[in-house]
């Protein structure tokens, strides 16, 4: 990730201070909760075979579904599920998480922008 932003900013030293600065940025906008859920969604994709991703529902989806991601965060957070609900929410409306509706059900995933905070908030450089 640090050469894509060493071309665009013309050193690793600029480099290394743009994603140390995106990174405490990020951790003083989202809450625990959300970074957690960040990071769970993470864990989730990575665990997933490349095979069965995109099965659909009665697949990778029974769990990785929103209601299955707060059964790891309940008992650490001590919060009802409507909190978990909105931050998730929050996070879609960010453009972090895509998942679906109740009407058209969908694996809890990351997107594209969402991956690269991962990362970030990882470490990863």
């Amino acid at each position: 990730m640090a050469m894509i932003f060493e071309e665009l900013l013309g050193s690793s030293a600029l480099t290394v201070d743009f994603l140390r600065t995106v990174r405490i940025l990020v951790e003083k906008a989202l809450n625990e909760m959300q970074i957690g859920i960040l990071k769970k969604v993470s864990q989730y994709e990575s665990s997933i075979p490349e095979r069965e991703k995109g099965v659909g529902r009665r697949g990778e989806s029974e769990n990785r579904s929103l209601n299955t991601l707060f059964e790891h965060f309940g008992e650490r957070y001590q919060r009802a599920i409507s909190t978990f609900k909105l931050n998730a929410r929050i996070l879609r409306d960010m453009g972090l998480i895509q998942y679906g509706e109740r009407h058209s059900p969908r694996p809890v995933s990351l997107t594209a922008t969402g991956r690269i905070i991962v990362r970030i908030l990882e470490g990863e450089e």
